[in-house]
């Protein structure tokens, strides 16, 4: 096996990744597994790409798996929001053999510590090959089961239980790892962001954006927060979590920028992550109303000023984000692309953004302090 698995990294062409799929995708699955090529069968169909990696699925020794390899060498790792500036933090790149071992001994540590029935089983890494391999779970991603509830879903029960204990995993990975304490000034943070987007042209999203801002000041009669440093998940959205209906059981993935930081982080991203799904027409206000309820249900209680402070960076995000995604739409996508993101601008975008930051104080009275 030894000789197979040296043949097969002398094959990989590692300065340009992933050049000939399938079949080179295959040999660095195999090396990651520590098997043969021939031993992994690939899900044609289910190999997705990007810029920075490679995703697939398929079946080794009958054995179900997912695979990511890395594209990208440096690999980035900054924490996704439009004002990185004033969110930014240290190690926003690494080598990709960096980003494989801190992938693959996240998932080792955090089934350690939380246990092994929310985190799938890590079966091979490769840092030659620049792969990690995980046993794949049957379980559907949230965002699918969102955009299906309309139809399948009405009241919304299935994502509220998956959000539940989404809280409450989040809660233990927090409470579990706290390290410190960090003061964040609250004014000095909302003029961080409000400077970003002084760098973009004024529109009325954007002045939308800045009275959430200060509104969200107004509210919050401290001038510092104060709360726990812990392991932040990093990534901590919807697109993240996996629900198994059948067994009740929630998922959680992708652990590509776990970072010691304070808890608002992952909160506010996963509410984020909530709220954004509303600027999609189809998906209705009431369910992701649930989700968030029983997000904060499973989390527990947090100082209101925390909470005040999360929302707003939420609403201020949304506002400046999407209207300027949109904007540029044609550019990244096409002109095809463009002409449907105008027209969503035009007719639909004001109201959905209302949709994603009304009733902000109803949420709030809803959710645990």
């Amino acid at each position: 096996m030894t000789t197979i698995v040296t043949n097969a990294i002398s094959r990989l062409d590692v300065k340009a990744p992933v050049a000939g799929l399938p079949e080179d995708l295959r040999c660095r699955v195999a090396v990651a597994l520590n098997l043969s090529p021939g031993d992994v069968e690939l899900d044609l169909r289910e190999i997705h790409r990007d810029p920075r990696s490679v995703r697939c699925s398929g079946k080794a020794k009958r054995q179900r798996f997912f695979a990511k390899t890395l594209l990208a060498d440096p690999y980035p790792v900054t924490v996704v929001v439009p004002w990185k500036e004033a969110f930014s933090t240290e190690g926003q790149w690494r080598a990709a053999e960096d980003q494989v071992e801190t992938e693959w001994s996240t998932a080792q540590q955090l089934r350690f510590l939380l246990g092994e029935n929310s985190i799938p089983r890590p079966l091979g890494k490769s840092l030659e090959a620049k792969t990690v391999v995980w046993e794949e779970v049957k379980a559907d991603s949230v965002p699918d089961l969102v955009k299906r509830s309309r139809w399948i879903d009405p009241k919304g029960r299935t994502c509220a239980a998956g959000l539940l204990q989404a809280g409450a995993w989040l809660r233990q990975l927090h409470d579990k790892t706290v390290c410190g304490a960090e003061t964040l000034g609250i004014s000095a943070m909302l003029d961080a962001v409000r400077q970003v987007m002084a760098e973009h042209a004024r529109t009325a999203f954007v002045e939308e954006a800045e009275r959430a801002l200060d509104s969200g000041r107004q509210r919050i009669p401290a001038s510092t927060l104060t709360m726990p440093v812990s392991l932040n998940h990093g990534d901590f959205t919807l697109a993240n979590l996996m629900w198994d209906e059948s067994a009740s059981r929630l998922w959680v993935i992708d652990f590509e920028r776990p970072t010691h930081a304070g808890i608002w982080q992952d909160l506010a991203t996963i509410i984020f992550s909530l709220r954004k799904q509303l600027l999609n027409p189809l998906v209705p206000r009431d369910i992701i109303a649930a989700m968030e309820r029983a997000f904060w249900t499973g989390y527990g209680a947090i100082p209101r000023d925390l909470l005040v402070f999360i929302h707003t960076l939420v609403a201020s995000q949304i506002l400046f984000y999407y209207p300027n995604r949109l904007a540029t739409r044609g550019e990244r996508l096409g002109w095809f692309a463009g002409v449907g993101g105008s027209l969503y601008r035009s007719f639909l975008l004001p109201g959905m953004l209302s949709r994603c930051v009304e009733d902000l104080p109803a949420s709030l009275s809803n959710c645990p302090l």
